[in-house]
């Protein structure tokens, strides 16, 4: 296991085995980087990197009112909450909740969308902005915006629903789904026990 993702599971672990000890821990580290960030540097921390937790549940993030939060989301409930005014959450479409994010999108909320062929310009009538530039998802315009993102890594050979492909890219995926055909692994990677990734 690589250094970094040891370095993940060893903090997940702690905040399972001692929540308030990681939150003690995490707040402390926020009141240093607030500080800097009232002395000029700009700061922008994204606590869901790799999960998705509910960390406006567990943080007054209002506290650290020089920094700036962002997260993604699957968990369109987490967008009815009222979230402090330096914390921007952008939900996150995906095969099973496409419903739930023109809803989002409906309200006001920013929602992100992979896709498989070139961007479009709307998405079900909603416009998009270019999200592959940059991560900063507090920058994008408010208002319900699709941030368009193009499908990267194994995402390129999605056939579950993930990727929206284009016209003619969900004509061949309809068709080979009744065919039973499958999109084409582009690429693998081995891991342990020889399988590939």
């Amino acid at each position: 296991m690589a250094t970094t993702q040891l370095l993940r599971l060893n903090k997940t672990f702690y905040l399972y085995e001692d929540r308030d000890g990681f939150l003690a821990q995490l707040e402390s580290e926020l009141d240093a980087l607030n500080l800097q960030a009232r002395r000029g540097k700009r700061i922008a921390i994204r606590l869901n990197g790799t999960s998705d937790l509910p960390w406006h549940l567990w943080l007054d993030m209002a506290r650290w009112e020089s920094l700036v939060f962002y997260d993604y989301t699957k968990f369109a409930n987490r967008l009815s909450h009222e979230l402090a005014p330096n914390y921007s959450l952008t939900f996150s479409r995906s095969e099973s909740n496409e419903a739930q994010a023109l809803d989002v999108l409906r309200s006001g909320g920013n929602v992100a969308v992979v896709f498989g062929d070139e961007l479009p310009e709307t998405w079900h009538g909603f416009p998009l902005v270019q999200g592959d530039a940059h991560d900063l998802r507090f920058l994008d315009p408010k208002g319900g915006h699709v941030v368009g993102l193009t499908a990267k890594g194994s995402a390129k050979g999605d056939a579950s629903g993930f990727v929206v492909m284009g016209d003619v890219g969900q004509a061949w995926a309809r068709e080979s789904e009744r065919a039973g055909r499958t999109l084409p692994v582009l690429a693998t990677a081995p891991v342990a026990g020889g399988r590939a990734a």
